[in-house]
């Protein structure tokens, strides 16, 4: 194997934008991850300092989804090695891909998990995009890596005769098979440490975490002179820099509410709320949101939570009551009367 990850080389890919790798909790608190789009160069990395900063909070990644055409193969290795030393679930969902590189990420879960319905891809190295003897030697070498993952040797067989320019898409048989296959874990990590692959390490540092609380301070007076694009990007950067910071997520969260990106702004607020639980305002902006969007008994609980951790109460209860006098009969209304029954407020 070490031959093959001492050079620069990629699958080929069918995204052509950078990979995405969103954190958030979910309504049960369950910490998740999804990697969406092209796996750069960059992104291994990336995906160790976003992974470890959940870690080291208490708050580790417990899965991680997977939609992607492939990308940088040293990059895969450096997130595959990640998920099988901590145990990380991988799921690919019905009508998502995961292709080329995207598979070694895919067969590292624990549990691994895809849809019937997904579209899981293989096929030879390209080297520069081309097809050479070279590259071909190094897919031999990737089939051996596919065995330590017990991927079975029809799918092996498949990756080696299936030129770079072409892919070999599973079906449903041959999905529920490798699926059904789970790696000896201990072993796998044994094979990824003796083909070359050192146990990345974080890049964030106390100074990262610095420039990361400065841009959230330039962030804030843009958000409430509603100059949002700027806002976002500017928060968007501090993430990167200091993933698991609580009031960064919380403010990126009520950017995109503002901008009407309701999507972007769940993740962001819920990541927050996992972290810093105690966050009132934020519990508030959440809860409205979830209402808005028919997730009412979620919504509940969440403007339970914003009473509960508001300083002021009494603020609490005149925004429940304006939000039943200005939203009457919808789910921002259902959802606080709900609340209030559950305080014991009405």
């Amino acid at each position: 194997m070490k031959k093959f990850l001492s050079l620069i080389l990629s699958f080929c890919s069918m995204f052509s934008f950078a990979a995405q790798m969103p954190v958030q909790a979910t309504e049960d608190g369950t910490v998740i991850m999804l990697i969406d789009g092209k796996i750069n160069t960059n992104d291994g990395q990336q995906f160790i300092n976003i992974a470890e900063a959940w870690r080291k909070s208490g708050n580790p990644i417990q899965t991680v989804f997977l939609n992607s055409g492939g990308g940088s193969i040293n990059s895969g290795y450096q997130i595959s090695n990640y998920i099988t030393r901590y145990g990380i679930q991988t799921i690919v969902m019905n009508g998502d891909t995961c292709a080329s590189s995207c598979f070694n990420i895919f067969i590292a879960g624990k549990p691994r998990v895809a849809d019937l319905k997904s579209r899981i891809g293989v096929h030879r190295i390209s080297q520069n995009t081309f097809d050479t003897a070279t590259a071909r030697s190094y897919s031999i070498d990737m089939s051996t890596y596919y065995k330590s993952m017990n991927v079975p040797n029809n799918i092996r067989l498949a990756m080696l005769e299936t030129p770079p320019e072409k892919m070999y898409w599973l079906n449903p048989k041959e999905i529920k098979e490798i699926t059904s296959y789970q790696l000896n874990y201990q072993e796998a990590t044994s094979v990824l440490r003796s083909g070359g692959i050192p146990e990345s390490k974080s890049t964030i540092t106390n100074n990262s975490k610095q420039i990361a609380k400065q841009l959230n301070k330039e962030a804030i007076p843009l958000i409430w002179n509603n100059n949002l694009s700027l806002a976002i990007s500017k928060l968007e950067q501090a993430k990167q820099y200091d993933p698991s910071n609580s009031e960064v997520l919380g403010n990126l969260g009520f950017a995109y509410q503002q901008m009407g990106d309701l999507r972007n702004a769940q993740i962001n607020f819920t990541a927050s709320l996992k972290l810093t639980p105690r966050r009132g305002a934020t519990w508030g902006n959440l809860a409205d949101l979830l209402a808005d969007t028919g997730q009412i008994s979620w919504a509940t609980q969440a403007f339970v939570n914003y009473y509960t951790y508001s300083k002021n109460k009494q603020a609490a209860l005149n925004l429940f009551y304006t939000w039943m006098q200005k939203y009457p009969n919808t789910g921002r209304d259902i959802a606080v009367r709900q609340a209030m029954a559950r305080l014991g407020l009405q």
